[in-house]
């Protein structure tokens, strides 16, 4: 992989893994001065704007992808032409958000307040929110911009600062009376502060992209939002797959089993998220350069990403009940090692080609998501109402295994064929090699657990380092072919000082 490509992957993981930090250092302290309530309300309120976020109608990846193929060939004004688009469309967004914002602040904001509660705390609070909405839009413009430009060291090294000092803020300024607006005002000084320092840098070193004087195309439009929309319906049935599920549990079985569901779907939640940081970079790299792209080139690019994210799913798969035991207490474990083991085989293979999905996007070739999600969602849906009612939480996990034997095959082989590449050739390369270690370190894990008689923190954290030095070495010594190993003796060098 290019040093530029490895170096947006590694600032990527940077900001995920600050983010990560911040998130566990902070969540007590906002549950403790929000309270029960106030914390409901701004976790809804975030949710809402983030379903907002899906009237974008895909938007985002579409400037992502454009901006990126059109800097490639040298098309300055159709890229400027992207961002003019975006930023109309998304002002458009932001104008609506910011009117039912102001509606709510004017006419009801008793529906965010306790019985007997203030009014108009909720109400200033939603006006603030109004301002955050219409910033947050703008900033996703602009943002998917700075994908497309491939900047995501720039991004990294503003949102980073930008992070810690806001939230040290939070920390010293937030408590049971001012809660929410000090989350509120954060909020709109960190989106604030990313957006103007990202439009400074564009002005100063992309100023051909605000050429005002260019004017609106009709049909470059209709071709934006119909790239758009196939992303959006992609994010959308994955959007209500992960509403819909604890409903359904809830409705079948009772609220106090979603709990079970939850805690173990947001590990692999999380385990998700690192491998969209690994390959959000590719996008952009692929669209700026779809004629360049090898087969080779891709399948050791899926190894490398495979290699990094395989190993929790063995890690979650092998110590995930003795970690719930640990971390929450109770019978947590226990009762979720059966759905753990289910999700843990239903997640592997539904992310057994990492790539696929910004491969096809860069190719516009992804429509192949708008046909086959919602088809999938609805047999998901039908699955878990048998399976709920006849096994409990555990059919979740045998829903999305069954759903996982078919449908992510289904796109392998459509995006091998779009590559001209089979199937056994990705997997002889980039799947089977990584057999070999995965197996070394699941062994070193089960033999270590059954020396342990009574597991603990440290215990933990003990079986988990050494299995990863047995599968590092094992990684180096067997799988990696001649060229990946003298490729990551270049890239290390330089921080062992030679």
């Amino acid at each position: 992989m290019s040093k530029a490509l490895v170096k947006n992957i590694n600032f990527n993981l940077l900001i995920m893994f600050l983010r990560l930090a911040v998130l566990f250092i902070m969540t007590p302290i906002l549950i403790r001065n929000l309270g029960d309530h106030n914390y409901g309300i701004w976790e809804l309120t975030i949710s809402i704007i983030g379903y907002m976020g899906l009237l974008d109608l895909g938007l985002k990846s579409s400037v992502t992808r454009y901006i990126a193929m059109h800097i490639s060939k040298k098309e300055y004004n159709k890229a400027a032409l992207v961002l003019k688009i975006s930023l109309i469309f998304m002002a458009g967004l932001g104008g609506l958000g910011v009117l039912i914002c102001i509606l709510l602040s004017i006419y009801y904001p008793q529906l965010l307040s306790e019985s007997g509660g203030n009014i108009t705390y909720y109400s200033y609070f939603l006006l603030i929110i109004a301002v955050s909405t219409f910033l947050i839009f703008i900033k996703t413009a602009i943002e998917s911009t700075i994908d497309g430009l491939q900047k995501y060291a720039y991004k990294a090294k503003i949102t980073a600062p930008i992070l810690i000092t806001v939230n040290c803020f939070i920390y010293n300024y937030i408590n049971d009376e001012n809660a929410l607006f000090v989350l509120a005002i954060a909020g709109v000084t960190t989106t604030f502060l990313r957006l103007t320092l990202f439009i400074v840098f564009l002005k100063r070193h992309y100023a051909y992209l605000f050429k005002s004087e260019l004017a609106i195309e009709k049909k470059y439009v209709y071709e934006l939002l119909i790239f758009g929309v196939k992303s959006f319906i992609q994010n959308a049935a994955a959007k209500i797959q992960k509403t819909i599920t604890p409903f359904l549990i809830s409705f079948i079985l009772s609220p106090a089993h979603i709990v079970t569901y939850t805690i173990v779907q947001n590990l692999f939640t999380h385990k998700d998220n690192i491998q969209a940081n690994l390959t959000q970079p590719f996008l952009p790299y692929f669209s700026a350069s779809l004629n360049q792209i090898k087969n080779d080139f891709y399948c050791r690019a899926s190894k490398m990403i495979l290699a990094f994210t395989l190993p929790i799913n063995i890690g979650i798969l092998m110590l995930g009940e003795e970690f719930l035991t640990l971390w929450l207490g109770g019978d947590y474990g226990a009762r979720a090692y059966l759905l753990l083991i289910l999700l843990c085989f239903a997640n592997i293979i539904a992310t057994i080609d990492p790539l696929q999905n910004r491969l096809l996007s860069a190719q516009n070739k992804h429509g192949i998501y708008a046909k086959l999600l919602p088809v999938m969602l609805v047999i998901q849906i039908i699955l878990n109402l048998l399976f709920i009612d006849l096994y409990g939480v555990s059919g979740v996990g045998i829903t999305l295994l069954c759903s996982s034997m078919v449908f992510p095959f289904i796109l392998l082989h459509f995006r091998c064929k779009s590559q001209n590449m089979t199937v056994l050739h990705y997997f002889k390369n980039s799947v089977i090699p990584l057999l070999f270690p995965l197996i070394l370190m699941a062994l070193t894990i089960y033999v270590m657990k059954s020396q342990v008689y009574n597991l603990g923190w440290k215990e933990l954290l003990s079986i988990l380092m050494l299995s990863s030095c047995i599968y590092i070495i094992g990684l180096y010594c067997v799988a990696l072919t001649t060229i990946e190993k003298r490729d990551l003796q270049v890239k290390i060098r330089p921080y062992l000082g030679k």
